[in-house]
């Protein structure tokens, strides 16, 4: 016996492991019970718990993954987007059964406040869902918005009207130069004088510029071909402005204003 042990002793852990499962197997249930318990019995305290935790794991059916897919729907959708999200890293069995259900996190969304008419049909409602809550969470908790203080190129002069759209800046200097600079790169894309003093400027990158004056003026800008410039300096202004409107005073030129600005964000 002692010369059996002493060899089962230097055995690898993996042919200790075959050698007790050879044993163990072919036995009836009581002769197994018989071989295990008194080694069980003798095993440290963090043992026996593992070995605890490990048969009750393996011996409890996963009932979410033995409902049809109709009833674990119908129970999943008591949870709220974040305990679903939860459940997800729960174990791959319930991850795998969460991201099949499209139309559960589509819910989901709709109660969020998605705009639904911006997606397709083919969109990972689960994907939009997790991005849309952290946008969320970041406006509640004010991390959303980060004051960045930047130096742009070219720029000392005062400015007196501004506008920003899709990582473009769009300004007016007192001396009544319009400059568009692409943000990411700090650098002016296209700079031109108006020649009539600014008030106020409605800005949308490769679209329009219309610029509203104090002498009752409105005036547009192309600005399909922006994205096509790397730097332009226009000198004049009379081939790239057509005026919209005159009115006889600035209350009048400011509704005008408002009308065709409303009329931009439709």
């Amino acid at each position: 016996m002692d010369k059996l042990i002493s060899e089962l002793v230097h055995l690898e852990v993996a042919e200790q492991q075959k050698v007790l499962s050879a044993l163990v197997t072919p036995l009836s249930p009581e002769k197994q019970l018989s071989l295990l318990l008194p080694a069980v019995s003798r095993a440290s305290g963090y043992v026996k718990w593992r070995l605890a935790v490990t048969l009750a794991w393996q011996d409890t059916p996963d009932l979410l993954e033995l409902l049809p897919a109709e009833l674990q729907v119908m129970v999943l959708q008591y949870l709220d987007g974040p305990s679903l999200l939860t459940a997800c890293q729960v174990c791959q069995g319930w991850n795998r059964v969460l991201m099949n259900h499209g139309q559960l996190w589509l819910k989901k969304c709709q109660q969020l406040g998605v705009n639904m008419d911006l997606l397709s049909q083919g969109t990972n409602w689960h994907e939009v869902y997790v991005s849309s809550l952290r946008q969320l969470t970041s406006l509640k908790n004010g991390t959303a918005f980060v004051e960045r203080f930047m130096q742009l190129q070219n720029c000392n002069k005062a400015v007196k009207a501004v506008d920003y759209q899709d990582g473009y800046l769009c300004t007016v200097s007192e001396e009544d130069y319009v400059n568009i600079w692409q943000l990411d790169l700090n650098i002016p894309i296209l700079t031109f004088p108006v020649e009539r003093a600014v008030s106020y400027i409605k800005f949308r990158p490769k679209q329009l510029l219309v610029c509203g004056h104090f002498v009752g003026i409105l005036t547009s800008w192309d600005l399909s071909a922006m994205d096509k410039q790397s730097s332009v300096v226009y000198s004049g202004v009379n081939n790239h402005s057509r005026a919209l409107g005159t009115k006889g005073h600035l209350d009048a030129c400011h509704h005008s204003l408002t009308a065709t600005l409303c009329h931009l964000d439709d």
